[in-house]
């Protein structure tokens, strides 16, 4: 061997192999988020750099006795592993090669298992471990071949660049994170896949589940009458693996999202083409529930069908209307049908999202639900009934009007049948035997509301009110989905419609309804339908509500403002002092049992701690704050230090209820930099911010500043591109899908100046804080330590009036979250919530041992604003 050859040939390689652009980020699954980065060297630049001659050369310097050819299909990971790991001089390389040669060892068996390894270089152990941990860097996964049901090494790199996570499944679920495939030692910009990745304690029955029905799916290569391949209908899976403890399924990529981000973000139909693209892609959810009714030997069903675990596929690839595909995925909570001799085929109730569960599913006494009821294809198509209706109201009126829809359901149950709210049906479509009136006004708004050229849609919704959304028996996933490719047709379909009495009995126990007294405004209590819109229909496109009306807060429902007979401002504080005239009660304050702290020890300990399913009816209802802006402002003065672990448990519980409902980030800001803002995705990310915190003394009167700023940022976001035209008379739909709305928290004590002088004025006998003529403002509250907060929230609301005022609705609030009991500062607080003259009330204070639903809440509904009407007061301001 010469001497110099073999050191420059050792050289060269070991160059190429630690160059950074040689290299490409590979992931190693060892954690839930899947980011952790591992380096490869793809196959593409090992050939680049074996050339043949370089080959030949080695070949001659090493004294290789074998075809170029050969050495370049076989031996180049073996090779260059062995040059990597020897010495200068390249020694034993030749040995070590003709070593794996006698066993059969070539490329493709690479990686090798430790005992492998040392099976090779049992009389050197350092070579063979510099020999196993090197290998990795030359073979990463073959992500081309079958990957099914296999244990992955714990060093085996993915070739995948990590994108970014697009659920976070916390301390008991699964979590999926998004990927992009190489081309090459490029990362795609449009070949991307997802990975579902399962926490050590799921694999046994979650995973397992999943898999198996994924593997079905892959082995089913049927065609079903007038249908496509199964697997068209469902996401595809490019294979299962573990690694070091976790379990993880690789899906397709959707690059619309989930149809309840596709609803969120994109703007509905505006012509006929639109129309009937979104209608042919909603026939394929009936059949996928046929579809999968028949897979395999028994068929399954899924269980869980909702808009968040439908995914839509967008072809913007040719011209015109950009095509959609839709297809049903996340099979976790599915089970295979049991067929019975003398019934049809079920499976047991896995209690998935009870607000698209079927009537007969429902039982009151939460100890039955294990697996007592029985699940079958008309369940799941009620399900599908539920969404398709979901889903006209989005494409005919519009994402406010869904989001209302939803909250009309609620307002319903909570006033007819509080019982079903209590066991986590707050949201769902029937009242325990038939569909909600709230359903059936929702489908007369559909109707009302179609354009000349629309053919379709009265048509579909008299099929889904008459045959799907009743009571059993329900049609089949096959004669739902072609009555409705019949339709699509044009082809003359007849639909006997049934009369559903409102007067049917229904099993839940229902409430007592009091008419609200003359002249009080309405209340939960006294829910009614929601008015028709009272501006004409374009003869030619669909009427849209825009997102900020008649849904302007989260998930679209709206608080109705109360103005003056004389047109001019209500007194701030003129509600709270309805509640003991004896008019109207009040409402209970939703999920009183609910605090920050609460919800911050369920996420710390898991899941298990929720056995009466509490939290899951909390966190089920904040889904509907979906597509508002939060924003959290930490006062983080010399004075808060104190509070600091009941502020920081505060972030971190808002974060994890609302973090999927503002999937854009949370906005986070400290008084004490005002002009920097952090974006919160995670509650990792989270307490990443918290540690920013600087507890600075003397910004203790930098609330204004920031808050301006905050409060500047929310006006930014509203408005459009064309600065010419007012931004909520004509604000293009598309601009309006996001956001629908911002809620600033801000946490403090209050405590932003020195002591007033006397205190604030307040009225004598009701103990209330006055306006008008006695209000503080400019100096002078800056004397009583306001510190120019209160003229900031001023001028933000008088300088943007039509943000408050469109039809009537909130779009922007901000709710003091009150720590300690100074009482300069909880006066302050006070007179911000009552007493700062807005034509609208959309301040409130609570303190942070209140139900976190209230603070979530606030002034967006006046119940809220105003609650505790009666009982312990103390939740109001101070803890």
């Amino acid at each position: 061997m010469a001497t110099h050859s073999a050191i420059q040939l050792s050289s060269d390689l070991k160059a190429f192999a630690n160059d950074d652009k040689t290299r490409c980020d590979g992931i190693v699954i060892d954690n839930k988020k899947g980011d952790t980065v591992r380096q490869y060297i793809p196959n593409s630049e090992l050939v680049e750099f074996w050339t043949p001659g370089r080959v030949e050369e080695a070949c001659n310097i090493l004294g290789i006795d074998l075809p170029i050819q050969t050495v370049r299909e076989h031996h180049l990971r073996l090779l260059s592993t062995l040059l990597l790991t020897a010495d200068n001089h390249c020694t034993h390389v030749k040995e070590r090669l003709d070593d794996f040669r006698r066993q059969g060892i070539v490329d493709v068996k690479l990686p090798l298992s430790r005992d492998v390894v040392g099976s090779i270089f049992s009389d050197a152990p350092k070579d063979a471990d510099a020999f196993y941990s090197n290998q990795f860097l030359f073979s990463p996964a073959n992500m081309d071949t079958n990957l099914w049901d296999l244990p992955l090494g714990p060093e085996l790199i993915l070739p995948l660049k990590f994108i970014g996570q697009l659920q976070d499944g916390g301390l008991s679920s699964q979590s999926v994170s998004k990927y992009a495939r190489y081309e090459g030692s490029k990362p795609s910009e449009s070949d991307f896949v997802v990975i579902k990745i399962f926490p050590p304690h799921a694999l046994r029955a979650t995973f397992r589940d999943e898999v198996q029905l994924y593997r079905e799916l892959q082995d089913d290569g049927t065609t079903t009458r007038d249908y496509k391949r199964p697997s068209e209908y469902f996401l595809s899976c490019y294979g299962t693996f573990q690694q070091n403890g976790f379990g993880a399924i690789v899906l397709e990529y959707a690059n619309g999202g989930s149809l309840l981000d596709y609803f969120r973000k994109t703007t509905p139909p505006q012509n006929r083409d639109g129309l009937c693209q979104f209608y042919n892609a909603l026939l394929d959810l009936p059949r996928a529930v046929f579809t999968l009714s028949n897979v395999g030997s028994s068929g399954y069903t899924h269980q869980d069908i909702k808009p968040g675990n439908i995914f839509v596929f967008c072809d913007t690839t040719g011209s015109g209307t950009p095509k959609i595909r839709l297809k049903l995925g996340d099979f976790g909570m599915s089970s295979k049908l049991i067929v019975g001799p003398d019934s049809e085929p079920y499976s047991h109730d896995n209690q998935a999202t009870l607000a698209y569960s079927a009537p007969e599913l429902m039982v009151q006494d939460v100890r039955l639900r294990d697996r007592t009821q029985r699940v079958s294809q008309p369940a799941e198509i009620w399900a599908v009934g539920c969404v398709m209706i979901e889903s006209l109201t989005w494409a005919v009126r519009g994402e406010a009007a869904r989001g209302a829809f939803a909250w009309e359901r609620h307002d319903e149950i909570a006033a007819r049948h509080q019982s079903m709210s209590e066991i986590g049906y707050a949201f769902a479509f029937h009242d325990g035997q038939t569909i909600l009136d709230a359903v059936k006004t929702a489908a007369l708004e559909i109707s009302k509301s179609v354009c000349e050229y629309d053919k379709y849609t009265k048509r579909i919704v008299d099929l889904l009110t008459t045959d799907v959304l009743r009571p059993t028996p329900r049609k089949a996933g096959d004669y739902i989905s072609g009555t409705l490719q019949d339709v699509l047709d044009g082809k003359a379909v007849r639909i006997k419609k049934r009369s559903v009495s409102n007067g049917a009995r229904s099993p839940i126990k229902t409430a007592k309804l009091e008419p609200p007294a003359q002249g009080s405004k309405r209340t939960r209590s006294s829910w009614e339908a929601p008015p028709p819109h009272g501006n004409a229909h374009h003869p030619c496109k669909h009427h849209h509500l825009d997102s900020y009306a008649p849904a302007a807060w989260p998930g679209g429902r709206g608080t109705e403002l109360a103005t003056a007979a004389d047109g001019g401002a209500v007194h701030d504080a003129a509600r709270p002092s309805t509640v003991g005239s004896g008019s109207v009660a009040l409402a209970d304050c939703p999920h009183p049992d609910i605090t920050a702290e609460s919800l911050y020890n369920y996420h710390k300990g898991g899941k298990m701690s929720d056995r009466q399913g509490k939290m899951r009816s909390f966190l089920n209802d904040v889904n509907f704050f979906s597509g508002r802006d939060q924003i959290l402002v930490i006062d983080d003065s010399g004075s808060m230090a104190l509070h600091k672990l009941e502020v920081e448990k505060v972030v971190i519980a808002i974060t994890y209820a609302v973090k999927r409902a503002d999937p854009d980030g949370i906005e986070l800001y400290f008084t004490s930099n005002s002009t920097t803002g952090y974006r919160v995705t995670s509650v990792k990310s989270a307490k990443a911010v918290l540690r920013k915190w600087e507890g600075k003394t003397d910004c203790s009167n930098r609330m204004a500043a920031t808050l301006k700023r905050v409060l500047d940022r929310v006006t930014e976001k509203a408005q459009p591109d064309q600065a010419s035209k007012s931004p909520w008379k004509a604000l293009p739909l598309a601009k309006t899908q996001k956001p629908a709305g911002a809620s600033v928290l801000v946490l403090t004590n209050g405590v932003w100046g020195a002591s007033p002088v006397g205190g604030l004025p307040s009225a004598p006998g009701d103990g209330r804080l006055l306006r008008g003529g006695q209000s503080p403002s400019g100096n002078q509250a800056r004397d009583w330590g306001l510190c120019g907060v209160d003229d900031c929230i001023r001028n933000f609301f008088s300088s943007s009036p039509e943000m408050a005022e469109r039809r009537g609705l909130l779009y922007a609030t901000v709710q003091f979250i009150s720590f300690g009991n100074s009482v300069d500062g909880l006066e302050r607080l006070k007179y911000l919530d009552d007493c700062l003259g807005l034509k609208y009330d959309m301040v409130d204070t609570k303190s942070h041992k209140a139900p976190l639903w209230s603070i979530l809440m606030g002034s967006l509904d006046p119940d809220i604003d105003s609650w505790p009407a009666r009982g312990n007061a103390k939740f109001r301001m101070h803890g």
